[in-house]
Formats: C-alpha cells, sequence, structure tokens
C-alpha cells in the first residue's frame, strides 16, 4: 500500500476554502432570520396599532360615562 501525502499548501487551501462555506452559511442563516423577524415585526406592529385603538375608544367610553355601571357610579356621587 502506498502511502498517502498531503502537501501543507493544498491542505491550507482546502482549510480554508471550507472555512469560509461555514463562515457564508452562517451569515446567510443570519440575513434570513432578521428578514423573517422584520417581517414578523411589521406585522406584529399593524396588530398593536388596532389594539391600541381599542383601548383608547374604551377608555373615552369610560371617562364619558357611556358604559352603564360607571354611569351608575357617577350618579350616586352627585
Amino acid at each position: 500500500m502506498e502511502p498517502i501525502t498531503i502537501n501543507l499548501s493544498d491542505a491550507a487551501v482546502w482549510t480554508g476554502t471550507g472555512l469560509l462555506g461555514v463562515i457564508a452559511l452562517l451569515l446567510a442563516a443570519v440575513a434570513w432570520f432578521l428578514r423573517r423577524e422584520l417581517t414578523n415585526n411589521d406585522k406584529a406592529h399593524t396588530e398593536l396599532r388596532g389594539d391600541i385603538k381599542t383601548v383608547e375608544n374604551d377608555i373615552k367610553k369610560l371617562l364619558s360615562g357611556e358604559v352603564p355601571w360607571v354611569r351608575t357610579l357617577m350618579e350616586r356621587q352627585n
């Protein structure tokens, strides 16, 4: 059986190429994750704006006495 010889410069090239490949894959994974999170973040903000509007309307009703139990309390104070 013949011994297998590997030239040191060839090993360095293969190691460097493999390392660059791993770095490229990691960067691609990070980019994909960030893009996905930003897309989901936009949807979440849209839903949050709707929820805030609902809460604002409820508070306005409470402060104006449009809710029956608040109206009763306000009448009792007078």
